[in-house]
């Protein structure tokens, strides 16, 4: 007796559940149609056809790390958090469509293909009176074409890349680093059976190009600047007659077709990472960076042969970028913020405020902070001040700050400041 019930104990159990593989994506589909209101016209299709509709359906979008995007353990486990980041986000992305949000994932491996089955069925066969498509289908094919025309477009598409890109590209921008690895991803399509195409995101790391460049105080380290920023990989900025306009082209001494990579030392970068000292800016200074330089705004030439090139986060400038051109290459030296004594902004201002480079250092009024999360904005006075000095697109940047986050309370300065520079009453 024991023997027997041993021998069935390892031939494991007499009736085993049958599990459909395909369960969630039954229930996703499902779910679609009835965010679509198509569900009641799709039930009542017979059911060898309903299935012909569901295996149109293309394989989930799926996220992959290239072997250069370092592991999860790698560094310490520096890169576990932005792995998860990605991942989460990557799950999470969706499009707004109608009156209800559609995941990434619908959109390709549902939406798209039952749109191509659905054309491709109402062109290739009747529906009028002499049909022998079954009434039910032919009901579903009508009602659901108008609907996925207006939801599978190009608009659409164009959406949901807007979305991946917030839910995953922004996060590999804002940790990547020019002195260390650029992360970026890059998006494909392969073809599969039956016309099947599984939309792929795979992310890659590269260290961008570093050379030593011989400066008057000794050879010094520098990066090439680019930006991860894009679905092709890293875009790296140049100096072209193009790029600079035919004055600075002519002034600097670029021949036709002529090239020049820009390299940033670690000291440019440093001081940008600390003078814009929010992470919302501070974390996409590099990419602002990269876009300041690819097509430069040069404000002035300095005595010693340096330009000063405006720095810009969307448009709005905050600084100047000190560059020394050389024969094959460009050459950030440092960051000025903009009330710096060495800008045209901050020698306006100390003469308005009667401060030397030293009182501003001491104020800190060369940190974003000061103007984006202190009550300096709120001061109409100060404000106008620093607006007459051509800094008033400082508090601009503030504002936005706020409007992500509401619950903020600024820091009491404008007091202070008042006090200091003797405009308290």
């Amino acid at each position: 007796m024991s023997k027997a019930r041993n021998d069935r104990n390892r031939k494991g159990p007499k009736h085993v559940r049958n599990v459909d593989p395909l369960l969630e994506f039954r229930r996703r589909f499902k779910s679609l149609l009835s965010s679509l209101g198509m569900l009641a016209s799709y039930e009542r299709i017979p059911a060898a056809i309903r299935g012909q509709i569901f295996d149109a359906r293309w394989p989930d979008p799926v996220l992959r790390f290239d072997p250069s995007f370092p592991c999860a353990q790698a560094h310490g486990g520096a890169y576990a958090p932005i792995r998860r980041t990605v991942k989460e986000g990557f799950n999470r992305a969706a499009i707004d469509v109608g009156e209800f949000a559609m995941s990434v994932r619908d959109f390709y491996a549902l939406a798209v293909p039952l749109r191509k089955f659905v054309e491709y069925n109402r062109s290739h066969y009747p529906t009028g009176d002499n049909s022998k498509s079954p009434a039910s289908l032919i009901s579903f094919l009508e009602q659901a074409g108008p609907v996925l025309e207006a939801i599978a477009t190009t608009t659409c598409q164009n959406m949901t890349f807007e979305s991946l890109h917030r839910e995953v590209l922004a996060p590999l921008v804002a940790r990547s680093r020019l002195d260390g690895r650029m992360l970026y991803g890059r998006l494909s399509a392969p073809p599969g059976p039956r016309g099947c195409r599984q939309v792929t995101l795979t992310l890659h790391a590269e260290q961008t190009p570093m050379k030593y460049v011989r400066l008057e105080n000794g050879s010094r380290p520098m990066h090439r600047v680019g930006t991860s920023n894009t679905w092709y990989g890293v875009d790296y900025a140049s100096w072209t007659p193009e790029s600079l306009g035919p004055h600075w082209a002519e002034v600097l001494g670029y021949a036709s077709g002529e090239v020049r990579p820009v390299y940033v030392q670690s000291h440019a970068l440093e001081q940008l990472r600390s003078r814009l000292d929010m992470h919302c800016y501070a974390d996409w200074a590099q990419h602002w960076m990269h876009e300041s330089l690819n097509k430069p705004t040069i404000v002035q030439m300095q005595p010693d042969g340096d330009l000063l090139v405006a720095m810009k986060i969307a448009d709005r400038r905050v600084g100047y970028l000190v560059v020394t051109p050389m024969r094959d290459l460009v050459a950030v030296r440092t960051f000025l913020f903009l009330t710096m004594s060495r800008t045209p902004e901050g020698r306006m201002l100390e003469r308005r405020l009667k401060l030397t480079r030293d009182e501003i250092d001491y104020l800190r009024l060369h940190e974003l902070s000061r103007y984006t999360r202190t009550d300096l904005k709120d001061d109409a006075e100060l404000r106008e001040l620093f607006s007459e000095c051509g800094c008033g697109q400082l508090f601009t940047l503030a504002e936005e700050d706020l409007l992500e986050n509401a619950e903020f309370h600024p820091t009491p300065f404008a007091a202070e400041l008042k006090r200091y520079i003797g405009l308290a009453a």
